[in-house]
This record gives structure tokens, sequence and C-alpha cells, in this order.
């Protein structure tokens, strides 16, 4: 192949190539609207975040209010028992207990089937 066909060969090439490729100004614009895209998106997601967080708080709130601020059950006066006393109400049983521990103060009652 001759020299000057090989140049013209590879300058249709190079021109071709660059058909692909956007003008500066083009590419200025789209870089600019792009930056503008992505401050909005971040200002969104930072909003987001920080809506995120008072409702986890708020979340959390709720959650913790149950144990918090629940008023504690009124002492039954029961003590515990100690050297073999019976259970109150039923003699027949006694139970020993150790300090430190509350006995068992509600009752169960079972219903047959007739």
């Amino acid at each position: 192949m001759p020299l000057s066909k090989f140049i013209i060969e590879i300058v249709e090439n190079s021109l071709a190539e660059e058909s692909d490729r956007k003008p500066r100004g083009e590419i200025v614009k789209e870089l600019s609207r792009i930056k503008e895209e992505n401050k909005r998106l971040g200002d969104d997601l930072r909003l987001k975040n920080i809506v995120l967080e008072k409702y986890e708080n708020e979340l959390k709130r709720y959650r913790s209010e149950a144990f918090t601020s629940a008023p504690i059950a009124a002492d039954t006066g029961s003590q515990p028992i100690s050297g073999g006393q019976a259970y109150p109400g039923n003699s027949s049983r006694s139970c020993e207990a150790t300090s430190g521990e509350r006995p068992l103060t509600s009752t169960i009652t079972s219903t047959k089937k007739s």
C-alpha cells in the first residue's frame, strides 16, 4: 500500500472517531447540570437522614416508655417464707424461700370439663 493512501486512511479513521466525541461546550453544560443534580440529591439525602434519625429516636422513646414510666406495682406486703412456714391459705404445703426471694402469691385453679 502506498504511503499516501495509508495517511489518508488514518486521517479518515481519526475524523470518524472524533465524530463520536461531544463538543467541549456541551460537555461543560452536562457537567454543570450533573453537579447541580448531585448537590440537590445530597441535600435531599441529608434532610431524609435527619428525619430518619428523629423517627428512630421517637421509636426508641416509645419502646422504652413502657419500662421507664410504668407505675410500679403495689407491694402486696408478702414477706419471704422461711423456717418451714406454710403459704397463706394452704396449711398442707410448706416451702422455704431463700433470703431475697419472694413467694409466689398468685393461686392456680384448675377446671375440669364435665
